[in-house]
């Protein structure tokens, strides 16, 4: 009897153990299926929160280019004297071509603009009116004009002599927008809203069965919404404010299925981004693990296979993620033509795509992960390591790169510029994880904003530099001197030369102030600054004069070279030079100082015979 008793115990031990064990199985089963479920839940949300932001720099980017390429064409447009003139509209309607601009313009603060075609018309809109009186770069919500597109202008000032002349102007309708934005930041069962700080749509992605129309205002569509517990109207309306902060909300309108929003600060003018997801299509990767968990629960003997099998799913799904992410960097790059870099903090290491085709190198069998790994491979310009060394150093440090410029070498091995860009993505602790960024090839680019500050500094006839040109690289080299080397400058004016133009013609006078600035070329260093002011004015600015002897002896060979007689038929005319030279620091220690004073002496000169050279007195009064 007691042996039956034993064996009955140890049989009930062993069941309690078994239904002990069960319930343990069953309850860690049900908590880690909870913790499991939320976790998934709030990877999923911080996913759809990354993709926000990400898509929000994506657009910061894009209109960040486009102000980049119109300072660099206002920068050179301030040259003109006349911004009506044929000529400036020529030039305007040029760059509208060679950038494929939809719409450039002229506009002035009193309200007229003047386009690419020369058509002058009026600017009524208050706002823009009131922006124009800041004289500050500035980027518009969206216009709705009566006879045209729904559009977004951007305008940027063209200075001249420390004020705002005009504002040059471009337009992008929200129909370019939404073309251009769908080619790199649509989602698939996802959909976007790029909205205004007066609830306007600049731009958007949607679904053909949402509610949805781009002619109501949003703000107004927010009032139709059916908000969950913490979301409401009014919490959205907070990211429209300065310094907001991203949100994520679940809503619903009647009739239709819940959505996850995501409403994240695009950095233009309180523009949001809104990032919209069906919550069953987000839900329904965790709802499927969730059943397959409670079977795996219920199926007590082969709880270990199922944890295999789990463990098993989760990593070819970890892998998928990572093949995916891999897959979107990849798509991103080849639709942007540009390198696209992944820092993780965690791991310390970048993942590059698109590098190989992006600068037309052989894939290289190396980690790229520090300054030095990249500077051992060559590909970067050796006057750029220092900007290198920023890149790396704001990337580590948890900094956004914005526009920073290296020279890599291409398989040519002839080096193109590109513009490097990043934006921070934190976790759900503030702590950075990931740093993105783009290296984009903007090598045409700078050649020509480097063509057209050219263009724009060189006197068309003489091709040496125009007055403004050289008044400021004169005023530079003034400002690196140490106040001990001596510098000369010589104001040089033809004497005779009208006759030229009155007896022998235009066409005649070009010739002789071409072979005048042929002469005055031989007889100077290429570090020395010359320039034509106009007519038959010309100024050189002689670098660390050796002795006062040298100054004469150029003066000297300079009314010898320049004495010349021309013939024409029956008639002749002599051209000669008067000269007056004045002396830093002796006769002053600025330019206006220093041309003002070799002004007067060239004048001196030619009122007592021309055909000569003469020095600025010294003025004990001059500035200091």
């Amino acid at each position: 009897m007691g042996t039956k008793i034993y064996k009955n115990r140890n049989k009930l031990t062993i069941a309690f153990v078994a239904v002990i064990a069960f319930i343990l199985v069953v309850l860690l089963t049900a908590i880690f299926i909870y913790n499991e479920r939320k976790s998934r839940i709030a990877e999923t949300e911080k996913n759809l929160i990354d993709i926000t932001e990400r898509d929000a720099a994506i657009v910061r980017n894009f209109f960040d280019s486009y102000v980049t390429i119109l300072r660099a064409i206002s920068f050179n447009m301030r040259n003109f004297d006349d911004l009506t003139s044929a000529q400036s509209i020529g030039f305007l309607r040029e760059m509208e071509e060679s950038f494929e601009f939809e719409f450039l313009s002229i506009d002035f603060t009193d309200g007229k603009s003047f386009t690419a075609d020369g058509i002058e018309r009026s600017i009524t809109d208050e706002k823009h009116l009131a922006y124009f009186q800041n004289g500050q770069t500035f980027i518009t919500d969206i216009i709705k004009p009566t006879d045209d597109m729904p559009m977004v202008c951007i305008h940027v000032p063209i200075n001249r002599n420390s004020r705002t002349a005009a504002f040059l102007s471009c337009k992008l309708t929200r129909e370019k927008l939404n073309s251009v934005f769908k080619s790199v930041i649509a989602e698939e069962n996802k959909y976007f809203y790029i909205i205004d700080s007066y609830g306007e749509y600049v731009a958007y992605i949607t679904s053909t069965n949402s509610v949805f129309s781009a002619e109501i205002n949003y703000f107004e569509t927010l009032d139709r919404i059916i908000f969950a517990e913490g979301a409401s109207k009014e919490l959205i309306m907070q990211v429209f404010t300065d310094d907001a902060q991203a949100v994520n909300a679940e809503y619903w309108f009647e009739g239709y299925d819940h959505r996850h929003g995501y409403f994240y600060p695009v950095g233009i003018n309180n523009w949001v981004m809104v990032l919209v997801a069906s919550k069953s299509e987000t839900d329904s990767e965790t709802n499927k693990f969730l059943t397959n968990a409670l079977i795996y629960a219920a199926q007590i003997l082969i709880i270990f296979l199922a944890v295999a099998i789990f463990v098993f799913h989760e990593q070819i799904k970890a892998r998928r993620l990572a093949e995916l992410n891999e897959r979107y960097l990849h798509i991103l790059a080849q639709h942007t033509g540009k390198i696209v870099f992944e820092w993780d903090y965690i791991n310390k290491i970048i993942q590059y795509t698109n590098l190989e085709q992006a600068i037309g190198r052989k894939r290289m069998d190396v980690n790229l992960n520090s300054e030095v790994d990249v500077i051992n491979t060559g590909a970067v310009h050796p006057d750029d390591r220092e900007a290198l060394s920023k890149m790396f150093s704001d990337v580590m440090n948890g900094r956004n790169l914005e526009n920073l410029r290296l020279r890599l070498r291409i398989t040519d091995g002839t080096y193109h510029y590109f513009s490097v860009s990043s934006v921070i993505i934190f976790d759900a602790k503030e702590k950075p994880y990931k740093s993105i960024g783009f290296f984009e090839n903007i090598d045409e680019q700078v050649r020509t904003e480097n063509n057209l500050r050219h263009r724009a500094s060189i006197d068309q006839l003489t091709e040496v530099f125009n007055k403004a040109a050289t008044e400021s690289l004169i005023s530079e080299a003034i400002s690196l001197s140490d106040g001990k080397t001596k510098h000369a400058l010589f104001c040089i004016d033809l004497d005779n030369f009208k006759s030229i133009n009155d007896e022998f013609g235009h066409l005649y006078g070009d010739r002789v102030l071409k072979e005048t600035t042929a002469s005055i070329k031989k007889l100077f260093r290429t570090s020395d600054i010359i320039g034509r002011f106009g007519g038959d004015e010309f100024v050189i600015f002689v670098r660390d004069i050796p002795s006062m002897a040298f100054v004469e002896e150029k003066a000297a060979e300079l009314n010898k070279q320049l004495n010349k007689t021309y013939r024409n038929d029956d008639n002749e005319c002599t051209v000669s030079a008067s000269i007056g030279i004045a002396v830093f620091p002796n006769n002053g220690h600025n330019y206006k100082t220093l041309y003002q004073k070799a002004d007067e002496a060239s004048y001196v000169v030619k009122n007592t015979g021309k055909n000569s050279y003469g020095f600025a007195v010294v003025d004990k009064t001059q500035d200091s």
